[in-house]
């Protein structure tokens, strides 16, 4: 760990390198005068948003991005490097890719995106700010106009393989997002195109606010041909149309599973005040209201009618999730906020976990928690119009981030940003075993505690680039909360091969996601 700096950035292509990627982009002049590009002052059409692969640091690039008028959004990189250049780094380590999206709602912003290049070209100076450019042009990998295979992703056409696989007798769901515009689209030729596949529509949302548009649609995919299609996705007519964004399988939010309380005595601390205001809101499953280190200090808002399909002894991360809020760590006594909380069960809860409605639309049931909590809906006013945290103690398992922002994470910075909301949000755990390289399970007990603390963090490192966020957590304008290995609860070893893996003293989780993978947030 001593010593290790960050990565050097790869060099730049050579001109002839260079060449066969860079006339793609004259290419976009032949485009306008093919009547490819027409003017939309609605928004920006699909087959005018232009993809740049470059393994230069995007943040220089994205900001004379903006100062030259192009509307955009990024997929970040894993690392970002330093400004330095290595000549001498292989082809595989200078094609290390960084993907951004410049879209070009009209000819005037081709012509100037193709002026910049050719301004770059032929030696000549870009305009005030604008030097940014130079760099992009001089590390490009690809530029491409946006399709298939960034609709449906790779990661993402594994997964849904994986599930047609693993569970043949479950039918398989399928997220369709449409490009987020203000003029909605007309989706019944995609569901048209999805029914000649043999899927069915099962949800749709379309979402309207002030500078935030999604809509989308929920489809299941049946048993007896799941593979067929999955394998046809991309060369089908949903892969190949321009409305849509990204396919992906549907988003399966849930909370971790916990075992059964202790039955032990509750502790004998202060009442919560049932008449303070209410402050914050957990979405998550259902909480023991009425649990006495509870009682007075939680507000249940059923919005989706999930409280009556849990039974009592069911309702363990909710419950656990309102006394951290409520009380703090009861271990240091559960001094009470002078608060109450709304608490909107999303999740279903079952014996041991908890899960959302996977035929349901999870950002959508989000958004209209939001709204019912603090601004109110057409159902009537605002349930909680004071308060200003939510906690999202919850993880999209099946939505790891990979270098594509989830929608679910626009949701929370739009709602932010909008409305000046504090959102919470647990970074995931993990069930992947850590590793330790070099060494079998007896060798490593046999370790003293210092070794064992050294072995376990090279471990961690060497897991962090499979260990990525789990979705919303990848959003910017919330905070992301992760776990240590610390913990005030007495030792409850069981066995003699369990124990501290840093002897007890402060360090990440082994099974929390975000600490070492993707700094300090």
């Amino acid at each position: 760990m001593a010593g290790a700096g960050r990565p050097r950035p790869p060099a730049p292509f050579t001109p002839d390198e260079q060449k066969a990627r860079l006339t793609r982009l004259e290419a976009l002049d032949a485009a306008i005068a093919a009547g490819l590009m027409q003017a939309d002052p609605e928004g920006l059409a699909p087959d005018r948003i232009v993809v740049f692969e470059t393994n230069a640091s995007v943040t220089n690039i994205l900001k004379a991005a903006k100062l030259a008028g192009f509307q955009h959004f990024q997929e970040l990189a894993a690392d970002e490097a330093d400004d330095e250049d290595d000549d001498d780094a292989p082809a595989s380590e200078r094609e290390r890719p960084t993907a951004l999206y410049i879209g070009l709602p009209n000819e005037a912003a081709v012509k100037k995106l193709v002026q910049y290049y050719r301004n770059w070209k032929d030696g000549r100076d870009q305009p005030r700010k604008l030097g940014p450019f130079n760099d992009l042009f001089k590390r490009l990998i690809d530029v491409r106009l946006w399709g298939p295979r960034d609709r449906l992703t790779e990661d993402d056409l594994e997964m849904l393989r994986a599930q047609a696989k693993g569970a043949p007798n479950d039918p398989v769901l399928l997220e369709v997002e449409l490009w987020p515009m203000r003029r909605p689209r007309d989706t019944a030729p995609l569901v048209t195109a999805a029914q000649a596949l043999g899927a069915k529509l099962v949800d749709q949302s379309r979402i309207d606010e002030q500078d935030f548009w999604y809509q989308a649609l929920l489809f299941e995919i049946l048993i007896d041909h799941a593979a067929a299609v999955i394998e046809g996705l991309r060369d089908g007519p949903l892969g190949q149309a321009e409305d849509i964004y990204a396919i992906s399988p549907a988003s399966h939010a849930q909370s971790p599973p916990m075992e059964p309380a202790r039955p032990e005595d509750n502790p004998t601390i202060a009442p919560l005040n049932a008449e303070a205001p209410i402050k914050a809101v957990l979405i998550d499953g259902a909480a023991i209201a009425n649990h006495p280190l509870l009682r007075g200090g939680v507000v249940m808002e059923d919005l989706f009618e999930h409280e009556n399909l849990a039974a009592v002894q069911d309702r363990r991360h909710a419950t656990a999730m309102a006394s951290v809020i409520l009380r703090g760590d009861l271990r240091d006594g559960g001094t009470p906020i002078n608060a109450r909380i709304l608490n909107i069960p999303l999740l279903i809860d079952g014996a041991g976990h908890a899960r959302a409605n996977p035929r349901k639309l999870l950002l959508d049931q989000v958004h209209r928690a939001l709204k019912r909590a603090l601004l109110g809906d057409n159902e009537g006013a605002a349930s909680a119009p004071e308060a200003f945290v939510v906690n999202l103690s919850i993880g999209v398992a099946n939505r790891v981030y990979a270098n594509r922002i989830s929608g679910l994470a626009r949701l929370l910075d739009w709602w932010a940003e909008k409305h000046g909301i504090l959102f919470v949000i647990a970074a995931g755990n993990t069930t992947e075993p850590l590793l330790v390289r070099g060494l079998d399970a007896v060798a490593f007990e046999a370790l003293d505690a210092n070794e064992r603390a050294k072995h376990a963090a090279l471990a961690l490192l060497d897991a962090a680039p499979r260990r990525a966020l789990l979705a919303p957590a990848e959003c910017i304008n919330g905070l992301t909360v992760g776990a240590t290995a610390t913990s005030s609860a007495p030792a409850n070893p069981r066995g003699s091969s369990v124990f501290h893996p840093f002897d007890g003293r402060g360090a990440p989780s082994i099974i929390s996601l975000p600490a070492l993978a993707h700094g300090a947030r």
